[in-house]
């Protein structure tokens, strides 16, 4: 996966698109969605065989693990080792999920600036149109000066 991503398509519209029975009691727009959030995706339903659409966790917490914090460091995955290295190889082969999204990025070291609106250009758009990025980065700086957030 990547870092932070963006999940904003309505949950009615994912449901449609992917042919899966909403499961979801609520879905709140995410624009900085980091590891150990709360997400929705899209999977085969054990009971039925049917697609559902329903919130998950983001990370991986083993069966074995005594502290469930210990997935917050386990999110992600490299494409090319995931079914080989111990941590991934069974929840790869039996615990896939589709997690649809609207754009991802990476944060990006920079310099500070007095205008925060200007500090969101700090992450980089992977698969985004400038209009897309821009849109992102002006809800992103939005959302850091309503929560009083610096960065």
């Amino acid at each position: 996966m990547c870092g932070r991503f963006v999940q904003t398509t309505p949950a009615q519209k994912l449901a449609k698109q992917f042919e899966a029975v909403s499961k979801l009691e609520s879905f709140e727009p995410g624009y900085n969605i980091a590891p150990t959030a709360t997400v929705a995706v899209v999977r085969i339903s054990t009971k039925s065989a049917n697609r559902v659409l329903e919130s998950l966790k983001w990370d991986l917490v083993h069966h074995w693990a005594k502290d469930p914090s210990i997935g917050a460091g386990m999110g992600n995955a490299r494409a090319e080792t995931v079914a080989d290295k111990p941590s991934f190889r069974d929840p790869f082969k039996s615990q896939r999920c589709l997690v649809p999204v609207d754009g991802f990025y990476e944060w990006q070291q920079t310099t500070v600036l007095r205008d925060a609106s200007m500090q969101a250009s700090g992450m980089l758009g992977r698969g985004l149109s400038n209009p897309e990025i821009s849109l992102i980065q002006r809800r992103v700086s939005n959302y850091f000066i309503e929560n009083g957030i610096e960065y």
